[in-house]
């Protein structure tokens, strides 16, 4: 992650392995509340800081496209969490959280955020 690495040196690793796409990942929570993320959690990326969810997520779409990388969007999840473990509330598109209206709203959100990014492949 971006705490550990600068997002530059991360997307030309991407590339120098040989991959040509990534699925980049986000949650509902992150695109509907599109706060600040904590400064320790972009500690390798100053200039990142600051900035809200949607705008770090295009900073990093945006330099894997310089970096020769395609991007496929990826709603992981609906809760800003770590995923994929029995307890998470994440196997659906909704939760007591977030509502199916909640979900297309954050794909509506995204969409229109990235529309016309050529490295922005699919969703």
């Amino acid at each position: 992650g971006l705490d550990r690495a600068p997002l530059r040196s991360i997307a030309k690793l991407v590339r120098q392995l040989g991959f040509n796409i990534v699925r980049l990942p986000f949650s509902v929570e992150n695109v509907l509340s599109n706060r600040v993320p904590e400064e320790y959690l972009l500690a390798a990326n100053p200039r990142l800081r600051g900035l809200p969810m949607l705008d770090v997520l295009e900073e990093v779409v945006q330099e894997l496209g310089r970096a020769g990388v395609l991007v496929w969007l990826d709603c992981h999840m609906l809760d800003a969490d770590w995923c994929c473990q029995t307890k998470d509330c994440n196997g659906f598109w909704y939760n007591e959280r977030y509502s199916t209206a909640h979900w297309v709203e954050a794909l509506r959100r995204v969409a229109r955020h990235f529309a016309g990014v050529p490295t922005v492949v699919g969703m």
